[in-house]
């Protein structure tokens, strides 16, 4: 895991290589990880947004809850 965060393109290259099955995927989640991390840490991740329900509730002005 620790290597998936901090090895270069070039050098992870031959090192998954002597990797089985099971250390590839590990290694794998963890430049997934590292990826979505600055993904997030950049603001580029999914922006927050309202539900449809609240978009579209409509207000109600306190003057015409009062004269009901």
């Amino acid at each position: 895991m620790d290597a998936s965060q901090n090895s270069t393109d070039a050098s992870s290259v031959l090192f998954i290589e002597t990797l089985d099955e099971s250390e590839q995927e590990i290694f794998s989640a963890g430049q997934r990880g590292l990826e979505d991390f600055l993904c997030w840490e950049t603001r580029r991740a999914d922006q927050i947004t309202s539900s449809d329900m609240v978009a579209n509730l409509k207000k109600r002005k306190r003057v015409q809850m009062e004269d009901n």
